[in-house]
């Protein structure tokens, strides 16, 4: 690959095994551990995606390719754990609550009445990073104010929602 090719085409070296692409043209160098014993292939094309030779994806680590690959490189992940307003509110008869993490955690989310009796549990389970939503439906409920409760990890957070039929 000559430098003249990597001012005029994108390339891109795709490491398979974690999911992460470089755009060569930006990076001189990519930094990654060798967790098995590798065996490099005897044709030096091999390693090209667009070589017709290359007969499989499976058997290689890295790949470059001209293509922007699919993945998206960076996800944005929250910075904090936050339980957001539920959305409608007021409602009738359901609602979505969504909350952030910044990483896995075990999470609770409860529904309470006004004067603190459990109603409901929404999610109890180990929930992977990122941005999530759940709907509650209280066709069963009757009007009033209620208290969500978000417990991710060792942090706690509560927000109120009104449901009028």
């Amino acid at each position: 690959i000559t430098d003249l090719e990597l001012h005029n085409r994108h390339l891109y070296l795709v490491d398979l095994e974690t999911g992460e692409s470089v755009a060569l043209s930006d990076n001189l160098s990519y930094e990654f551990t060798v967790n098995e014993a590798f065996k490099a292939p005897t044709d030096p094309f091999a390693m090209l995606s667009d070589d017709p030779r290359k007969t499989s994806v499976d058997s290689y680590r890295f790949i470059i390719t001209s293509k922007q690959p699919n993945r998206v490189e960076t996800v944005d992940l929250p910075e904090e754990i936050t339980l957001r307003q539920n959305f409608p509110n007021p409602f009738n008869p359901s609602t979505v609550i969504s909350y952030d993490l910044p990483e896995q955690t075990h999470v609770t989310l409860q529904v309470y009445d006004i004067m603190g009796r459990y109603i409901t549990t929404l999610v109890n389970d180990q929930v992977p990073a990122g941005q999530h939503q759940v709907t509650f439906d209280a066709a069963d409920l009757s009007s009033g104010t209620y208290i969500y409760r978000l417990q991710a990890g060792s942090v706690i957070q509560s927000r109120s929602l009104t449901l009028i039929k």
